[in-house]
């Protein structure tokens, strides 16, 4: 038997998580970045220098001005389940060897998924300074493998199936931001500059999976199981916040950037703050027991508690970026080295390694190339062209998640960006 009533409760915390999920830093900030797989931190220009390392502002071939007028993107992705094996089994009939083909693509660890959209408008740039408005949201959810292996082969005689790995956050915010770079030191390897964003931090939703616990097991008398979820949310809040960058120019077009994004965060939630506690359960459920009943309602027991919680305190996961770069005239080629300190929405610990390019030949039409292994994303290609007409530039951009090819992608991302630059 398949009694799916019992992770009720769980799965729709886990898929909660969702709402409002308004991406990390390889998907905010720049479209450009987004089309040399955010291989970015050692070449970003101009006003893309904020969200990717904000030292850059001080190179001399920084330009004197460019001003963002709107750009946004969007981004989700699973480690599990791709899209050819989606439309192969959705609304099919399942076999034995099919089960187990689903599930052997679910890693042990349960079904992540990510969701993240970031949206800027009005930043402005003015040589080693500048000023940005965006907004941006993150969320993760975790749902465990044996709520998969409960919906798909049900459970067997003294097995027993474990919820407690799943978890999930969500966090939706807007964000004013200030930067400023000075170079440190000159010499004749070359130059090195410290830059600084000061943020201001509006939040505007949270959601938090704080506990999650239960199991189901199998009895000669019947099944028994239980499970209870905690999730905390909270509405608007207000805090501070600052990424440090560190540049250096070495020799002809070389450049390395060392960026820690998210260095102090500290949003205090204060309104519409709630703990939700749900809780279901079941006894001794057999074949007899459904003969029986007249609706499945029956068979299990829930029940909903909300309570006001107090206000708290949530900090964004800081990420470290290192990057090495060579520009010219005519071409762009970078690497970068990501890694998260913690697993949240916008974050993992699993380092995340990206080759990106751009090419100028056409002047007017530049093309981005890019590929990543790791981090959130996993096997990831992108691709994104660029419009630049007599200082007005429109940028374009797209990637696959999870898999290198468009064909099968775990996810896409996609971003579109408009501004001036002089």
């Amino acid at each position: 038997m398949k009694p799916m009533t019992l992770v009720r409760g769980c799965a729709l915390l886990a898929a909660a998580t969702l709402f409002d999920s308004s991406p990390s830093q390889a998907s905010s900030g720049s479209v450009r970045a987004q089309g040399m797989a955010g291989a970015y931190t050692a070449t970003a220009s101009g006003i893309d220098a904020i969200h990717w390392n904000p030292a850059n502002l001080a190179f001399e071939t920084n330009p004197g001005f460019s001003f963002e007028l709107v750009s946004g993107g969007a981004r989700v992705s699973n480690n599990g389940i791709d899209l050819g094996l989606y439309n192969r089994y959705s609304g099919a009939d399942l076999t034995s060897d099919d089960k187990n083909i689903i599930l052997s693509s679910i890693p042990a660890g349960g079904l992540a998924t990510n969701a993240d959209v970031f949206a800027s408008a009005l930043g402005v740039q003015s040589n080693n300074l500048a000023l940005s408005f965006s907004g941006h949201g993150q969320a993760h959810s975790n749902l465990p493998h044996d709520v998969f292996v409960l919906l798909l082969e049900g459970n067997a005689v003294a097995d027993s199936v474990s919820f407690e790995n799943a978890a999930g956050e969500a966090i939706a915010f807007a964000s004013v931001n200030l930067s400023a770079a000075a170079q440190l030191h000159e010499a004749h390897w070359g130059q090195l500059h410290l830059g600084i964003n000061l943020r201001y931090l509006e939040g505007l939703a949270y959601a938090q999976v704080q506990e999650v616990n239960g199991s189901l097991v199998t009895r000669p008398s019947g099944i028994v199981g239980q499970a209870q979820a905690e999730l905390l949310t909270a509405g608007r809040g207000q805090g501070m916040g600052f990424d440090l960058g560190l540049a250096a120019g070495v020799g002809s077009g070389w450049q390395a950037g060392l960026f820690l994004e998210n260095a102090f965060t500290r949003v205090n939630f204060t309104s519409n703050l709630e703990r939700r506690t749900f809780v279901a359960e079941t006894d001794d459920v057999s074949v007899a027991t459904l003969e029986e009943i007249d609706d499945v309602a029956d068979l299990y027991t829930e029940d909903q508690i909300v309570e006001a919680a107090s206000p708290f305190a949530v900090s964004l996961p800081r990420i470290l970026n290192f990057g090495v770069g060579h520009v010219n005239d005519h071409t762009s080629l970078a690497f970068e080295y990501t890694q998260g300190f913690s697993t949240r929405a916008g974050s993992t610990t699993s380092p995340r390694f990206a080759v990106g390019g751009e090419l100028r030949e056409l002047g007017f039409l530049p093309i981005r190339l890019g590929v990543s292994v790791g981090g959130v994303e996993g096997r990831s290609a992108s691709a994104g062209l660029g419009f630049d007409l007599g200082g007005f530039r429109l940028d374009v951009a797209a990637a696959t998640q999870g898999e290198f090819l468009p064909s099968d992608p775990k996810g896409v991302s996609l971003a579109v960006g408009t501004g001036l630059r002089f």
